[in-house]
């Protein structure tokens, strides 16, 4: 399955072209840095570093642990 799937992809990319597909990736892994450095700070969990669960209304998470520190990602990348 691995080998298929990776496969797969390696064709896809051939597909895009190389060069596109490494110019999207440096510009997705860029956009990912500058979100770790903007907004990991701001991302409330449903617990704390201490493992202790925050209640509900405490963090500012989508869905459960799904999107936390979306407010300020949407700040980041102007959907805000």
């Amino acid at each position: 399955l691995y080998k298929a799937a990776n496969r797969s992809l390696d064709l896809t990319i051939d597909n895009l072209g190389r060069t596109r597909f490494n110019t999207a990736l440096a510009v997705y892994q860029q956009m990912m840095h500058n979100a770790k450095d903007d907004c990991e700070k701001e991302a409330v969990f449903p617990c704390s570093s201490d493992g202790v669960h925050q209640g509900k209304n405490e963090t500012n998470c989508y869905l459960v642990d799904w999107g936390c520190g979306y407010p300020c990602l949407d700040r980041r990348f102007g959907m805000g």
